[in-house]
């Protein structure tokens, strides 16, 4: 429909899907997610969205039952960097609890799979057992921690097979890039591939532009 916006809800628990016509829609999530949700998308957009390389990334969410000990020359912080590591460190996920005595935490860790193509990695990913990574992450961080092991009660893993965008060369003047970023019709852009860059402020500045043409105040920005 001309100025607005057709959109198909699918309600799994009560098996049914509703239609609502909407003046705007923000989509904040990966274009490539966009080219197969969208219905009648524009000529060319999905060859396009797929030329917004992702890397793929595995996070580690560690239990332990206290604090563990620190040897490292700093004292343990929010966000943590090893030194000559591939991954990208980790975070105490409970630095925000308000208690009085140290307790229980959690060890976020990430690992981004950047030593290889983006497809081989995927399959890397997804093809390795639980315990092919849980080895080289616990003698990575039982270096600064030499009790981890003692203190660990769990460990999850997530296996994010796109999460970040890559920048390539070329990136800034690909079509999909303007298409999405320039877009002030009923359709809405909000995530940091139109950056390409992998970072918070990225995807915070995407969201606050579409949130301003939703509300017909773009010259904010």
């Amino acid at each position: 429909m001309r100025g607005h916006a057709l959109i198909d809800i699918y309600h799994a628990a009560e098996r049914r899907s509703v239609r609502y016509r909407a003046e705007r829609v923000i989509w904040a999530a990966p274009a490539f997610t966009l080219a197969r949700a969208w219905a009648n998308p524009p000529p060319g957009f999905t060859a396009a969205a797929s030329a917004i390389q992702t890397s793929p990334w595995l996070v580690a969410n560690l239990t332990l039952d206290a604090m563990p000990e620190d040897a490292g020359p700093a004292a343990l912080a929010w966000d943590n960097v090893l030194y000559d590591s591939p991954s990208l460190g980790y975070v105490v996920a409970t630095h925000q609890k308000i208690q009085v005595r140290p307790g229980p935490t959690v060890l976020t860790y990430y690992l981004p799979l950047a030593h290889m193509a983006p497809m081989q990695a995927r399959a890397r990913l997804a093809g390795a057992p639980w315990h092919e990574w849980v080895m080289p992450i616990l003698d990575e961080l039982s270096k600064p921690h030499p009790d981890l092991r003692a203190r660990l009660k769990r460990l999850d893993l997530w296996r994010w097979p796109h999460a970040m965008p890559r920048p390539a060369p070329g990136f800034r003047s690909l079509p999909i890039r303007r298409m999405l970023a320039h877009s002030d019709g009923p359709l809405l852009f909000a995530h940091s591939d139109l950056s390409g860059l992998p970072l918070f402020e990225e995807a915070h500045f995407a969201g606050v532009r579409a949130a301003a043409f939703a509300l017909g105040r773009a010259q904010l920005l």
